[in-house]
C-alpha cells in the first residue's frame, strides 16, 4: 500500500471518543486532542500518549491512516448499500466506502481506517466526514444506538472527585428545533458538552463522548461567541458555525431526554412521554446503518436502554424569540432528577 505524500507524512493527532482512543493522520473535530511527531504503525501508542494510554486501555483503539484503497477481495461476500448519496459495500473484514467528489473509505477489522483522499478536497470536510460518518460505523462492534441529536452533562455532576459516574440530558428533535444551540447554551451555562450531532447510547443507559463542536445558527452564535461575520473560518458553507463548547467526560450516565419541537404556542411548554409515545419519539430519531444495524435489534435496544430514562415533549413558539429559552425551561431540577 503506498501512502500518500505531504504535510502529514510523520504527524499524527490522538483523540478520546465513541469510547474509542482514535490516532489519526488527519485533524478531527473532536476535543482531547494531543499531536506528535512519531510515526504510527499500528494500534499501538507512541512516545506522546504512552503516559496516558494506562488510563484508557480499556478502549478500542483505532488507526486512521492516508493511502491507496486495495482492490477488494473477490472471493468474499459482499453486500452493497448506500447512506444518502454514500455507497458502502460490507464484507466480513472490510467496510468500503464511496464518499462522491471527496474521498475512498476503507475499515478494516473494524480498528483500521483508510482515507484515499481526492485531490483538491480540504482536510477539514475529511475530518467532519470521518468524525461524523465513519467513526459510527466501528460503534457497532457493541449493541449501541445512535441518535441524531446533542448530549451534555449536568453541572457539578463531572467533578473527578465524585464517586459516581457524571449524568446527562439528550436533546433530539427536527431540523431547526434547536438541538444543538440548547446544549450549546447549557454549556455556556455550567453544562459540558458530551456531543453533537451523533450521540452514542450504550447498555446502562450511558451516552458516549462525540463529536463536542457545537452548529450554531448566527443569532446563538451572536448570542454565545460573537459576530458572526468575524467568524468565516468557522462557517460550514450551509447555515451554521461549528464552534468548540466546553467539554465533559468521555461518559455519562443517561438521566433525561428532551423531544425538542416548534408548535403554536405563547412559551415553552413541557410535558412528560412514557409507554409507546416516547418509544416512537425515539425511533424516529435513530440513526440505523442498513447491513450493521436491524429494526428488531433497534427496538429491543430502545425499549432496554430507555426504559428507566425520563423523556419530555418539549414545544417552543414557532417565531421564537430567543436561542436560549429552551435551555431555560429545561433546567428546572424537576425534569433533571
Amino acid at each position: 500500500m503506498e501512502e500518500k505524500k505531504g504535510k502529514r507524512m510523520g504527524h499524527t493527532y490522538s483523540y478520546q471518543a465513541y469510547n474509542m482512543l482514535i490516532r489519526s493522520a488527519l485533524p478531527l473535530p473532536l476535543s482531547n486532542s494531543t499531536s506528535d511527531t512519531t510515526r504510527t504503525t499500528g494500534n499501538s501508542g507512541t512516545s506522546g500518549t504512552h503516559a496516558t494510554l494506562s488510563a484508557r486501555e480499556m478502549l478500542h483503539q483505532v488507526v486512521v491512516k492516508m493511502g491507496k484503497i486495495p482492490t477488494p477481495q473477490s472471493n468474499m461476500s459482499t453486500q452493497n448499500y448506500s447512506l444518502g448519496t454514500i455507497q458502502y459495500a460490507i464484507n466480513p473484514i472490510q467496510i468500503f466506502l464511496q464518499i462522491p467528489m471527496t474521498a475512498a473509505i476503507l475499515i478494516e477489522n473494524m480498528d483500521t481506517i483508510i482515507v484515499d483522499q481526492f485531490p483538491g478536497v480540504d482536510d477539514q470536510i475529511i475530518g467532519l466526514y470521518l468524525t461524523i460518518i465513519i467513526l459510527p460505523f466501528l460503534l457497532r462492534r457493541n449493541p449501541v444506538i445512535t441518535l441524531h441529536g446533542s448530549a451534555a452533562v449536568y453541572p457539578g455532576s463531572a467533578q473527578p472527585t465524585l464517586p459516581l459516574e457524571p449524568s446527562a440530558a439528550i436533546f433530539i428533535g427536527t431540523k431547526g428545533a434547536g438541538k444543538s444551540t440548547t446544549a450549546a447554551v447549557l454549556a455556556h451555562r455550567g453544562w459540558k458538552m458530551l456531543c453533537d450531532d451523533i450521540v452514542p447510547v450504550e447498555a446502562g443507559p450511558r451516552v458516549l463522548s462525540g463529536i463536542s463542536h457545537a452548529k450554531l445558527l448566527p443569532d446563538a452564535f451572536q448570542m454565545l461567541i460573537g459576530n458572526p461575520e468575524e467568524a468565516s473560518h468557522l462557517y460550514d458553507g450551509i447555515s451554521k458555525y461549528q464552534v468548540e463548547t466546553p467539554f465533559g467526560s468521555p461518559a455519562a450516565n443517561l438521566k433525561s431526554l428532551f423531544i425538542l419541537q416548534t408548535g403554536d404556542v405563547s412559551s415553552v411548554k413541557i410535558r412528560p412521554l412514557a409507554g409507546q409515545e416516547k418509544i416512537s419519539n425515539i425511533l424516529a430519531h435513530t440513526i440505523r446503518i442498513d447491513g450493521l444495524d436491524s429494526s428488531a435489534e433497534i427496538f429491543h435496544r430502545i425499549t432496554t436502554y430507555f426504559s428507566s430514562v425520563k423523556a419530555y415533549l418539549v414545544t417552543r413558539p414557532t417565531q421564537s424569540s430567543s436561542p436560549g429559552e429552551i435551555a431555560e425551561a429545561v433546567s428546572g431540577s424537576d425534569y433533571l432528577t
